[in-house]
């Protein structure tokens, strides 16, 4: 409710929109759009319809909404709340604080402004000042469990730094020898986008391979960002001499989210492979797909992956499930990776913060392929890495 407000008509049109919008929301939010264009003053309606917009994704129109009730009643403390996640969801940490500022202003001692306003410095990784907050939101409700979690969250997410080993094992049929690969990456956080180092060892059919990478994902503006890769091999032998791709990603509105791009292999024949992706935020779920197509390679080989990811929490943890059908490999990184004619494949995929500062990875998988000179095989894979942040 509205801090100062007078109770306003339509209460039960909004009581039953908050049942609603729990199971429904697209329900609700016709019930909302119905009961506002007759109380169009009814400033908790609009507030609540504007949140259930933002679970939605559909961020120019909750903010609309928002903004024009912050408008009217400054002091609304459930709508600052609502558009800082609006801006936060959407991309704009800048933007987000700018809010929280503006509610902090006119709502003196409300602990989940405070609350909002320490995640929006935590964006921007001005952790001291999202501390504090944190320490003024606890005094005032010791209680608050979110508060307390971020707080935790904190200790991990002020180091920007975070050094992953990993070990990859696959087996491409019975009989046929495992790909053996170990990873280092070192990753750094900033706020123009992470940076990745990456050196691989692989090792197959009695010879050993390395491969250094360089991986940026800069942002651009409010919608856009990117993926740049460019790795090199010396040996030219179990990966490509040299690699390089990039995608454009845009947000689309209501929660959609599209990419396309290519990657460039050099291996003895080279391979040019263009991707597609198109994907949608529902709550914690992100559900996507993507298209994989090298026209030069074997004739035409192409593959189409689908994937759902849901995010567990605010640390980047998540737990995924996803099936490629097609002619390529998800990404076709190694010379394994260029034998397979065709593939049925599903993976599944955890990443998982552990006290604070490290976290563990694992992806395992299952495929039924088709190989150049060995015919159908049952190809498994086993992923496993172990970081630390600092």
């Amino acid at each position: 409710m509205a801090q100062s407000a007078a109770p306003l008509p339509g209460s039960d049109a909004l009581e039953d929109a908050r049942r609603l919008a729990s199971s429904n929301h697209r329900a609700a939010l016709d019930l909302l759009n119905k009961h506002l264009t007759t109380e169009p003053q009814d400033v908790d309606a609009r507030v609540f319809r504007g949140i259930v917009l933002s679970w939605e994704r559909r961020f120019d129109e909750a903010r609309a909404d928002l903004e024009r009730s912050l408008a009217e009643h400054p002091e609304y403390s459930d709508a600052s709340v609502a558009q800082v996640n609006v801006e936060l969801w959407s991309g704009h940490p800048e933007r987000a604080l700018t809010v929280a500022n503006e509610g902090v202003l006119h709502t003196a001692a409300n602990s989940a402004v405070l609350l909002a306003r320490a995640r929006a410095f935590a964006a921007l990784h001005r952790f001291d000042e999202a501390r504090a907050d944190l320490v003024n939101a606890l005094s005032i409700d010791p209680a608050n469990v979110e508060a307390r979690t971020l707080s935790r969250s904190l200790q991990s997410d002020a180091h920007q730094w975070e050094l992953l080993v990993g070990n990859t094992y696959e087996r491409p049929g019975k009989g046929l020898d495992g790909w053996h690969e170990y990873q280092t990456q070192l990753k750094r956080v900033t706020s123009r986008g992470d940076v990745f180092a990456r050196f691989s060892h692989a090792r197959r059919f009695g010879l050993d391979a390395n491969q250094v990478e360089l991986e940026y994902y800069p942002k651009f503006g409010k919608r856009f960002s990117a993926y740049l890769n460019a790795g090199f091999s010396p040996e030219n032998q179990l990966y490509p001499q040299y690699r390089f791709g990039g995608d454009l990603i845009a947000s689309l509105g209501r929660g959609f989210e599209g990419s396309g791009g290519m990657r460039r292999l050099g291996f003895a024949t080279k391979i040019n492979i263009y991707t597609g992706s198109m994907a949608k935020y529902v709550g914690n779920w992100r559900l996507g797909s993507q298209f994989f197509l090298a026209p030069a390679f074997a004739g035409s080989s192409g593959a189409v992956l689908l994937n759902a990811r849901r995010y567990l929490g605010d640390s980047g943890d998540y737990a995924g499930l996803s099936y490629l059908h097609g002619r390529s490999a998800v990404e076709i990184r190694t010379i394994t990776d260029t034998g397979i004619l065709g593939s049925n494949s599903i993976q599944a995929e955890l990443r998982k913060t552990v006290a604070h500062r490290w976290l563990v990875a694992v992806r395992t998988g299952y495929s039924r392929e088709e190989r150049l000179g060995t015919g159908q095989v049952n190809h498994f894979l086993l992923d496993t890495g172990l970081g630390y942040r600092f």
